[in-house]
């Protein structure tokens, strides 16, 4: 049963949000897993997914209309909740729902296994270098 999330005019936000749901049990295996959507009076489009793992980190992924996300790692302790681990803002991603959410699963299990964001930051970056869109100029 797919949870009541919002209708989105955005074919990409559709598309994701659809992975997202397809994957949804899988992904809260790994965490707590919670999406944030706009207010009913908010003009604008977006979701964000993010990914509360055990050990104290979460995992962020915010979209927005025309194929526009980032990526967010930040950590959830108490003495440093909030820190950013690691960043990738300003990703132009292709409206392929099941290679979104698969690079969103293994950037969730390079987070868990690494234990400084040193040894997640550089493969993780990787699987969204092989993700995002290439624009030609």
């Amino acid at each position: 049963m797919q949870p009541s999330w919002p209708e989105f005019a955005d074919g990409f936000l559709r598309a994701v949000l659809g992975g997202i749901a397809r994957r949804r049990k899988t992904l809260g295996h790994r965490g707590d897993v919670r999406l944030w959507f706009p207010d009913a009076d908010d003009r604008r489009e977006w979701c964000a997914l993010s990914l509360e793992l055990s050990i104290r980190r979460a995992v962020m992924l915010s979209l927005w209309p025309r194929n526009h996300a980032s990526l967010r790692v930040v950590s959830t302790w108490v003495r440093d909740r909030g820190r950013v681990l690691f960043d990738l803002p300003d990703l132009r991603l292709p409206a392929d729902a099941a290679r979104i959410v698969a690079a969103f699963e293994v950037t969730t299990h390079l987070v868990a296994v690494g234990r400084e964001p040193d040894t997640f930051a550089g493969p993780a970056s990787e699987v969204w270098r092989g993700v995002q869109l290439r624009i030609v100029a």
